[in-house]
């Protein structure tokens, strides 16, 4: 990985693939993407009218990070509308939120914002930078479901106060927990 954190790549896919399991309703074949996948490479077949991209940032004093939300619907007939498709980025990105809170404490996120997939090159320049950690899933529907995190490269895992024995059941204590504000 280029002399980048092996440890904050790990947790943050682990954080993610926890995300997207518990955001989107029945969720099936949720994997971590290997490091070197570029999320455009994966989309290149897909038809710019049957894929969505929704685009949220998460950021906080010493950290920041870009959620990428591409949808293809597999499906003949579509099965979302663009608010569903926000809804369901807004859940999963507070999803992760919620599970990447646990190791720092101030976290915001944007609204979800809705843009033409021929977007996503301009997002995302290069497999090397910046740092990429990405999840795959097919929703209830059977749609394809790809979110990757596009951080800084100058972000570390004691920068986030994550742990260097990291384990998802690090994540798995406060599931179901809802927030008040």
């Amino acid at each position: 990985m280029n002399g980048r954190d092996p440890l904050l790549h790990q947790a943050l896919s682990d954080i993610l693939l926890q995300s997207i399991t518990t955001a989107i309703p029945f969720s099936q074949q949720a994997k971590i993407l290997p490091p070197d996948t570029c999320l455009r490479d994966r989309l290149s077949e897909a038809s710019p009218s049957a894929a969505h991209l929704v685009v949220l940032t998460v950021s906080a004093y010493r950290f920041q990070c870009l959620m990428c939300m591409v949808m293809v619907q597999d499906c003949p007939e579509p099965s979302s509308d663009e608010d569903q498709l926000k809804e369901l980025a807004n859940n999963l990105c507070g999803t992760f939120k919620r599970h990447l809170g646990q190791f720092v404490t101030v976290l915001g996120l944007s609204t979800p914002n809705l843009l033409p997939l021929n977007c996503l090159p301009y997002l995302q320049p290069s497999v090397v930078a910046p740092i990429q950690s990405s999840v795959y899933c097919r929703d209830g529907q059977g749609n394809s479901v790809y979110v990757a995190l596009l951080i800084p490269e100058n972000i570390a895992a004691s920068d986030l106060n994550i742990p260097e024995m990291f384990t998802t059941h690090d994540l798995e204590s406060n599931v179901g927990e809802l927030e008040l504000f």
